[in-house]
């Protein structure tokens, strides 16, 4: 903790009312004002494939939106900055959105060895940002142009 009560981490301590001590970290808050596209909760299939990987891991998103999506992934562990290929099929009929993605964060989920993973698009297409946008605005999230 330094002089200021806050770590390194921009964690600042508090005591509350009742005489509780409770932590606020910056980082949370900062995270959450990054976000520049509204998020919808969706369950798509996507498969995803690393540098220098044979397979594709297949999952299912948890949440989608024009910046991105996060998922849930199971057993090896992809650090932060990883470039992934992904492929995601929107529409039954026409070929999946596919381009690369890299993973901006990641968290354990308790109890399990399942892990989440935001990806940050880095590499869409245009075809592949309409059927995206498409997709959103079918479901009632109208994104902006």
């Amino acid at each position: 903790m330094r002089e200021d009560n806050t770590s390194a981490l921009g964690c600042l301590a508090l005591l509350d009312r009742g005489g509780r001590w409770g932590v606020r970290c910056h980082e949370t808050a900062m995270r959450d004002e990054r976000r520049q596209a509204p998020r919808t909760s969706v369950r798509v299939p996507v498969r995803l494939k690393g540098e220098r990987m044979i397979r594709w891991a297949e999952t299912l998103t948890r949440d989608l939106s024009l910046r991105g999506f996060r998922c849930t992934m199971y057993g090896a562990f992809w650090p932060v900055g990883t470039q992934v290929t992904f492929e995601m099929p929107l529409f039954p009929a026409k070929d999946p959105v596919s381009g690369m993605a890299k993973i901006i964060h990641t968290g354990e989920i308790p109890y399990s060895d399942q892990y989440y993973v935001g990806l940050r698009f880095s590499d869409l297409s245009t075809d592949a940002l309409r059927q995206l946008r498409l997709y959103l605005k079918q479901r009632g999230l109208e994104p902006p142009p």
